[in-house]
């Protein structure tokens, strides 16, 4: 079971680090590339079983305070 979890979560790291080359040509791309390598590194550590509690608050953390940041004035 371990051994298929580690094969899916390299194949997730795999997946969000070709996504993320692949926004090389975005006019923003610092954004995703920051968005994909996250979720690229978590996958990683996942599949290497090292412990992602705190990268993953620290993650969600920043991910709630731009969205705060970035949210419209009135919906």
């Amino acid at each position: 079971m371990f051994a298929l979890l580690r094969i899916v979560n390299l194949f997730i790291f795999t997946m969000f680090t070709l996504f993320a080359i692949w926004q090389y040509n975005d006019p923003d791309t610092f954004v995703w590339v920051l968005i994909y390598g996250y979720a690229a590194m978590l996958s990683l550590m996942a599949s290497l079983r090292v412990r992602i509690l705190i990268p993953s608050l620290v993650g969600l953390a920043g991910y709630v305070l731009t969205f705060w940041r970035l949210r419209p004035e009135s919906f």
